[in-house]
């Protein structure tokens, strides 16, 4: 059977026309959450077939770049690759083509080259422009998978002494940018404070416990340095006002890091007989174990809970002093963004992103055409 042109296609999607002045509401199906892009809902034809359609995003790509001289490191891209081997290439919309290195592929998957395909659309951020030099004959542009990968030691400026960071006052405010997000912390380049002439700054680490807010890859963030280890080569610096956290506060800072996460947990013991429930052993992958309490109402009636005993527990409630666990699913709240839902694109827009697949929804068209088949989600 041939394929149908796209005169054919455009003719059948024709049909969709007249729903779309009617604003005739439409069953539909989830078949495909593309994240920003939006999302692709299939819907029945009036002759009995189904045809898929998209939700847009309500957030905008990005304009693609004119010249190598408009981007900045950390600058969001979307490319299409067009060579996987001996090394990934990516289109950016320039002249050069994007050099996307192994090592800053996503590490979903453990070979380099089933990670990306040929024709792949993907979003990748700037990491390294290297200009054109007297060993290099034109310019090169390294890109990245990952947020957490655009930055390394070679794109972050000339390497400043850590002796610059000895003796300072743990309470005067630096202004350095987040380049890496870890288990243990968040790493911070950090201008040198006695540097003169050539800007000079050195990584640091902000344990976890130290870490304040929700900021992204390659923004600024203000820290103070605690302390410099010549010997191990460590910079240690802090986003918090008050003194370092330390023992049980620390570990209980990177538990609630884990709200309403699921651990493998480990029954101790039952208090009063287990009038008020018992204590469970669970370990954080940084904090370490540590014992919490799993509430008598917050336990599963149909499960027999003995000492010793494995079990599922989820983070509850983190207190100043007090781990809390749970047996029970959250109970899960209708979002705020479908309340607000209304019946236009702007509406479907903003809650796009909350769709999952194989999710049941209404639709109503918005175009069809030559772009495909536009819907917008309604109430």
């Amino acid at each position: 059977m041939r394929p149908a042109s796209a005169k054919g296609v455009e003719a059948r999607l024709a049909a969709f026309k007249d729903l779309a002045k009617a604003r005739q509401v439409l069953p539909g199906t989830v078949v495909r959450q593309s994240g920003k892009f939006g999302a692709f809902v299939e819907v029945s034809h009036p002759d009995g077939s189904n045809v898929v359609g998209l939700v847009p995003s309500q957030e905008k790509a990005a304009a693609a770049p004119r010249s190598l001289e408009h981007l900045h490191i950390g600058q969001e891209l979307t490319g299409v690759v067009i060579r996987v081997q001996p090394v990934v290439l990516i289109d950016v919309g320039l002249k050069i083509r994007g050099v996307l290195p192994a090592g800053k592929i996503s590490s979903q998957n453990d070979a380099d080259e089933d990670r990306v395909n040929l024709g792949d659309r993907v979003q990748v951020w700037v990491s390294e422009i290297r200009n054109k030099s007297s060993n290099r004959d034109r310019p090169t542009l390294i890109l990245a998978m990952e947020k957490n990968k655009i930055y390394s030691l070679w794109n972050s400026g000339p390497v400043a002494n850590l002796e610059d960071f000895q003796g300072l006052d743990d309470q005067e405010w630096y202004t350095g940018t987040l380049t890496h997000k870890m288990q243990a912390g968040w790493f911070v380049s950090v201008p040198s404070p006695v540097a003169n002439g050539e800007p000079l700054s050195r990584h640091g680490l902000v344990y976890l416990p130290e870490c304040k807010g929700d900021a992204e890859i390659g923004s600024s963030v203000k820290v103070r340095v605690l302390g410099a280890d010549l010997e191990k080569g460590h910079l240690y610096l802090s986003m918090r006002t008050s003194p370092p956290l330390r023992g049980t506060e620390a570990k209980l800072a990177l538990y609630r890091d884990l709200t309403d996460h699921w651990l493998e947990g480990r029954v101790k013991s039952f208090g009063t007989g287990g009038a008020y429930g018992a204590s469970v052993e669970v370990r954080h992958p940084a904090a370490g174990t540590m014992v919490g309490i799993l509430p008598k109402a917050q336990m599963d009636p149909e499960k027999q809970l003995v000492v010793d005993g494995k079990i599922q527990v989820r983070v509850w409630d983190v207190t100043d002093d007090r781990l809390f666990l749970s047996m029970q699913e959250k109970v899960k709240e209708m979002p705020k963004e479908f309340l607000a839902l209304v019946e236009d694109e702007l509406g479907s827009a903003s809650a796009v992103e909350l769709l999952e697949e194989g999710q049941k929804v209404d639709v109503r068209v918005t175009d069809a055409g030559k772009e495909g088949l536009k819907l917008a989600l309604c109430t």
